[in-house]
């Protein structure tokens, strides 16, 4: 059966929206079509249930066109890596080929039928088809994975209810389908661009150009798995695309075996809760960060092991896909091994993250200030102060002083805080110029460099006068005769 392109409506939707829950599903408004003509399921349907426990990673379609490859109208399933071979479930049972599909949280695959509005459910191993209900105008479908509900597209966006959520006609776009990613984004796209649309304000947001010709069709499902879009389309031929949800772009995958043309696109998932992420850490410009996510776009908090016997204790919550800014003071130098794992708010956690190595250098402290006289007399002691500041803030375990004469290396004991003056003293018994040097040790054995002050011990003004008046005293006989010679 050769498909003609859709007939694009921007009608009011009436009548082909229905509300999902428990085990049957009913529609809200339309034709009610009890889910009675193919409740017996065909007895004649090809069961493929063994064939498909063995496959790899597989999306559903319904061949709508089969080209050359000789299958029957109908669902069928292929590789997703492999479109080219693609495997035949069962004949139809609807009067129009499906269009959208979707798949939920418990395994089930749905489809809309052209032209009528009714909608299918399809068993994904058998192929057995069974109306639902609904009829009206045809939509395609998607279902929301995060509040388990399902939206339908005909050019505006409603919803399970039925209730018109979006209005795009004023924005001159019309939607050829919608597919919800696994964080609950809905996505949707017409001839030309990919659009973010937001189910709460209705906005449209452009994604990008898709860059190829959708041709008749254009039928999408996200694969959660791996978070790519994939879109069925069909030209002269049909073919599989990968589109990048971050610019629009989308790339061949490969085409569909014998040229087909499948629709109602959908790919299984799993809707229990994923552990998040390992945590990624990272260094930039001299700043520590840690990058969280969540396959389930989950919140999530953070455990940190410093590497020292500190853990920052599950901080957050946070979204996921943030960049948290970090920050630690370790109370000494050394090599340090830090990990994060998150926890999402079921209680799930991640693995641990890969230890990231960070190295905390002990700087020495600085070249000492020497402070005193720089003149002295012999024999006297004189007070110096030493004065060094640590640029990590460490303690100074001691100052080493050499006074430049023949006496021992003094050692003046703290620890002392970082900057405070510490006195010591020293006298010298020659008469010449000292050079005293000091230096600084912190509490890690960082030392300074040394410092230099000059101290000279001149020679006294006083000994010419002492050595006169000893001899003087010493020759007092001789002084009475100068005396008398001199008349006094």
């Amino acid at each position: 059966m050769y498909i003609q392109r859709i007939l694009l409506k921007k009608a009011l939707v009436i009548g082909i929206i229905f509300l999902f829950f428990g085990i049957s599903i009913v529609p809200s408004t339309g034709n009610i079509i009890e889910d009675v003509s193919f409740d017996t399921h065909n007895s004649d349907v090809i069961d493929n249930s063994e064939e498909l426990i063995f496959r790899g990673k597989t999306a559903y379609g319904y061949i709508a066109f089969s080209g050359s490859s000789g299958h029957p109208e109908g669902p069928c399933y292929f590789d997703l890596d492999e479109p080219g071979d693609i495997t035949s479930l069962a004949p139809t049972q609807s009067t129009y080929f499906l269009t959208g599909g979707t798949w939920t949280c418990d395994d089930r695959w749905f489809g809309s039928e052209y032209n009528s509005g009714i909608l299918w459910e399809i068993d994904p191993e058998t192929g057995d088809m069974w109306s639902i209900g609904g009829g009206g105008i045809d939509c395609s479908l998607s279902y929301n994975p995060v509040n388990e509900k399902f939206y339908s597209v005909c050019g505006s966006i409603i919803n399970s209810e039925g209730e018109l959520i979006c209005d795009l006609s004023d924005e001159s776009i019309y939607l050829i389908d919608i597919a919800f990613d696994r964080c609950g984004i809905l996505y949707g796209w017409d001839y030309d661009n990919l659009w973010i649309i937001d189910i709460e304000t209705c906005e449209a947001t452009l994604v990008g150009p898709l860059g190829i010709d959708i041709g008749y069709g254009g039928y999408g499902h996200f694969d959660y798995d791996t978070d790519i879009l994939y879109i069925s389309t069909y030209t002269s031929s049909g073919k599989l695309y990968e589109c990048d949800e971050d610019t629009g772009e989308c790339t061949l995958v490969g085409n569909f075996e014998g040229g087909a043309e499948i629709t109602a696109l959908a790919i299984p998932y799993n809707c229990s809760n994923h552990p998040p992420d390992a945590p990624i850490i990272f260094e930039e410009n001299g700043l520590l960060f840690i990058y969280i996510s969540d396959p389930d776009c989950d919140d999530l908090s953070v455990l940190i092991d410093w590497g020292d016997g500190t853990i920052d204790d599950w901080i957050g919550p946070y979204n996921s896909g943030k960049i948290i800014s970090i920050n630690h003071e370790w109370s000494e130098p050394g090599t340090y091994n830090i990990r994060a794992k998150a926890r999402d708010i079921h209680g799930a956690e991640s693995d641990w993250s890969d230890p990231y190595e960070i190295v905390i250098e002990n700087n020495p402290p600085s070249t000492p200030i020497i402070d005193g006289s720089n003149k002295g007399k012999p024999n006297t002691p004189y007070n110096f102060t030493f004065n060094s500041t640590d640029p990590d803030g460490d303690d100074i375990a001691e100052y080493v002083i050499k006074w430049g004469d023949d006496s021992s290396e003094e050692i003046i004991t703290g620890p002392f805080e970082s900057g405070k003056e510490v006195t010591g003293s020293h006298n010298w018994t020659s008469q010449e110029t000292f050079t005293i040097k000091a230096k600084a040790i912190d509490i890690y054995g960082a030392d300074s460099n040394w410092s230099e002050f000059e101290v000279t011990i001149p020679r006294s003004k006083t000994t010419v006068y002492t050595l006169f008046k000893l001899f003087f005293e010493r020759f007092l006989n001789l002084g009475l005769v100068f005396k008398y010679i001199l008349g006094f």
